[in-house]
């Protein structure tokens, strides 16, 4: 069995201060730093008061779902600025970014040559990533993920290389996320969690850390999307987004992300939010094969009478508490092009084939359908 590694992390409020430190212990030198544009900002200031003259320039994440042709541009500045070594800083695009770029540092030409498994020949440069949502966990993943425009797909940079030397998991950092991003962010975390515990391919590994995940997110997510300055909501959220990030990294996701990728592509809903529109679908579909492990997952939620048979109905009720009770059709998907996008979504073998219950095509347009 393979245990993939994590980042050396260090946790708790007040750890931004450490960066130096951190970065000192990877032996990172000529430091460029990506900063989401929502927090730069504070943070930029701080992030160059912290290194100094270790940091060769500060580059800016605009927001939006991160694509090829914005990630080969950064790249570009941070080649001409011979940087060595990579901080990001923000959400999961941000963070992707980062390691994108990180990885362009190291090997030649675009990401789009990088976009699949094992694909990245060398390395990527030292990489150091601050969360600044509690959602992604792209900090203990493997892969940073692209929209390449050209080509018309989403896909992973994945691998080995790609992982980050280290994280930060300073809470201070999520506190002044307004309640709708905390909302699509930490489901993004909390869909991670769900995924992985009922993955094929599932580990003892991969199930501690999915299980302690929910365990965190499920309570902690409506407080701090009621009140954000529950600092310890917002404390357990953002450890639980990390471990579900291990967990993913270990165990891969499923249906939800399968069918929420070309919903990105065509439609440009965020990550995050998409998966959140699909998941009460995706598990009701999913449970009947497995009802014991959603039984499981019920009674890891906290939440009373949650199970196989309720997980649905559950989520629907979860999401309507979180301010989520937009439809697909909310973002002008219409039902002429469910069809295009079942078929796309099909493409996905990764999660799909990572999905306890078979799903085809006419099951792929049906949870389109029913999410409409």
């Amino acid at each position: 069995m393979l245990i993939k590694p994590t980042p050396w992390v260090w946790a708790g409020r007040g750890t931004l201060a450490a960066l130096p430190e951190l970065a000192a212990s990877v032996r990172g030198e000529r430091w460029i730093a990506i900063i989401d544009r929502a927090v730069a900002s504070e943070l930029a200031p701080r992030v160059r008061e912290l290194f100094a003259e270790q940091l060769v320039g500060v580059l800016g994440y605009e927001g939006g779902e991160p694509t090829i042709s914005r990630l080969d541009a950064l790249a570009a500045e941070a080649r001409a600025l011979d940087a060595r070594a990579v901080l990001g800083v923000g959400g999961g695009s941000a963070m992707d970014t980062a390691k994108g770029i990180a990885v362009l540092l190291t090997n030649p030409g675009s990401g789009a040559d990088y976009q699949g498994m094992g694909l990245v020949g060398r390395l990527a440069a030292p990489l150091l990533l601050a969360p600044t949502t509690a959602g992604s966990g792209s900090e203990a993943t493997w892969s940073a993920v692209f929209i390449d425009e050209a080509r018309g797909i989403k896909r992973g940079v994945n691998g080995p290389e790609v992982f980050a030397r280290g994280a930060i998991l300073d809470a201070e950092l999520t506190d002044a996320l307004p309640p709708a991003q905390t909302a699509a962010s930490g489901m993004d975390a909390l869909i991670h969690a769900i995924e992985s515990y009922a993955a094929a391919n599932a580990t003892r590994h991969s199930r501690m850390f999915a299980a302690e995940a929910l365990r965190l997110i499920f309570p902690a997510l409506p407080r701090a999307v009621r009140d954000g300055r529950d600092r310890a909501a917002r404390d357990e959220l953002l450890l639980g987004a990390h471990y579900a990030g291990v967990a993913i990294v270990n165990s891969e996701v499923g249906l939800s992300h399968a069918l929420s990728y070309p919903l990105s592509v065509r439609y440009g809903i965020p990550h995050g939010l998409a998966n959140a529109l699909l998941i009460a679908r995706t598990s009701e579909f999913n449970a009947p094969a497995c009802p014991e492990i959603y039984d499981q997952i019920g009674a890891l939620s906290g939440y009373p009478d949650v199970g196989a048979r309720t997980i649905g109905s559950f989520l629907d009720r979860y999401l309507s508490e979180l301010g989520i009770d937009r439809s697909l059709s909310s973002f002008g998907v219409g039902e002429r092009e469910l069809p295009e996008l079942a078929a796309s979504a099909l493409g996905l073998r990764g999660p799909l084939d990572n999905h306890r219950r078979p799903v085809d095509e006419q099951a792929a347009l049906g949870i389109y359908v029913a999410s409409l």
